[in-house]
């Protein structure tokens, strides 16, 4: 029996339990043979013909009885089905045929149009995705501006004094800033130490003194301080802090003054707290500024732009570095009207490859600084505009998107 079951071609397997017969071989082809009660079975190639639940399992005798099926051994659906065998129906298996052996990997072929199909599926979702990413990216430009420019609202407010934004133009672009500081206002230099000003006729006169808009004078050295707001005769003067709209009465020939102008010194630019607006993108100053048509080009305000928050969280007013010669000088002015920012991509500065400016770019966006409250909102560029002024009346119109 042993050398039967060695015999056969394929692995046999052989249960049995004690004083049982074994499974007749003797048959041209291999035979199952299935007992009532306990299941048990000698067979061939089982792992391929059944799926077993357990792992004991015993023969039993199978010589000339019918058997069935017993609870649990079904036929594998990878196998063939069983026929019966003679005349009494015994159900048996043929051999099953050789599977052939498991490949891992891919060939050559396989990975190459893998590769084609991958390839092909980035040509086409890169175009479309390009134009998702990039207004993201603007949109996410502008929040960081108008986040900053609050940021330094809240500062001034914290301070009780000037605070505001450095917007740093760039040295191969002077158009363009990528770059914004916090800048806090510090006490203006003295200058004009032998200036006097007579206000005995009605009239503000100075002597050994050429104001400037922006100055800050206090008469005989005490009081409060006035600020000049023109930059020729006759000249206004606004008091700070104070409700006070006119200057006290001098004396026939005057009374000295202290003159403190804003200059490079007068301004201390916090490098720690530094913005760096996304790569592509930048403030275009050829199309942002103060009002309807107000620009921050080159001819109007060459150097650095300061926008300065006041200590009530208003406006306290707009300036920019001049130079000339070797010396350097700032003018500032006061503003009535809302600061706009037009946020757009660094390669339509001053007009991109296809002739497109910024202006004309409705992915790009405005940050707009109402000059009252000094509340910052950011608005779409709209189209169909044909100057910048309506550009920015329109912007102002919109409703704000907040700081997204």
């Amino acid at each position: 029996m042993s050398r039967n079951f060695l015999g056969v071609k394929k692995t046999i397997l052989r249960f049995s339990e004690p004083g049982k017969n074994f499974c007749d071989l003797s048959r041209p082809k291999p035979t199952f043979c299935l007992g009532r009660g306990k299941a048990g079975f000698c067979g061939v190639g089982l792992g391929s013909l059944f799926n077993w639940p357990g792992d004991s399992l015993a023969g039993l005798s199978c010589r000339g009885q019918r058997h069935r099926l017993p609870s649990g051994l079904q036929p594998s659906a990878f196998g063939p089905r069983p026929s019966t065998h003679g005349s009494t129906g015994t159900p048996h298996f043929p051999l099953p045929t050789a599977h052939p052996s498991s490949r891992t990997g891919l060939t050559l072929v396989e990975l190459l149009v893998v590769v084609t199909i991958l390839v092909m599926l980035t040509a086409v979702v890169i175009p479309v995705l390009t134009p998702s990413l990039e207004s993201r990216r603007m949109r996410e430009a502008a929040r960081q501006v108008n986040l900053y420019l609050n940021r330094a609202r809240s500062m001034a407010m914290e301070k009780k004094r000037p605070v505001g934004v450095w917007l740093q133009r760039r040295s191969d672009l002077p158009q363009a800033v990528t770059q914004l500081f916090l800048v806090e206002e510090l006490f203006p230099a003295s200058v004009a130490s032998n200036a006097r000003i007579d206000t005995s006729s009605g009239n503000v006169v100075f002597t050994n003194y050429t104001p400037q808009r922006g100055d800050y004078l206090q008469v005989n050295f005490q009081g409060p301080f006035w600020q000049v707001t023109t930059d020729s005769a006759p000249y206004g003067l606004r008091p700070i802090g104070l409700a006070r709209t006119s200057l006290p009465v001098t004396p026939p020939g005057g009374l000295p003054i202290q003159v403190r102008r804003m200059g490079p010194d007068s301004f201390h630019r916090s490098l720690a707290a530094a913005l760096e607006l996304p790569a592509g993108v930048a403030v275009d100053t050829t199309y942002s500024g103060v009002g309807d048509d107000s620009r921050f080009n080159q001819t109007n305000a060459p150097g650095a732009v300061l926008i300065m928050f006041s200590s009530k969280g208003e406006i306290d007013s707009v300036g920019w570095f001049t130079h000339s010669g070797n010396q350097t000088g700032y003018q500032r002015q006061t503003v009535q009207e809302p600061i706009y920012l037009l946020v757009g991509k660094l390669n339509r500065i001053p007009q991109g490859e296809d002739g497109q400016t910024n202006l004309r770019d409705l992915g790009n966006l405005w940050v707009v600084v109402m000059p009252q409250t000094g509340v910052v909102r950011t608005a779409e560029l709209a189209a169909n505009t044909g100057t910048v002024a309506d550009a920015r009346r329109i912007a102002r119109q919109q409703p704000t998107m907040g700081g997204k």
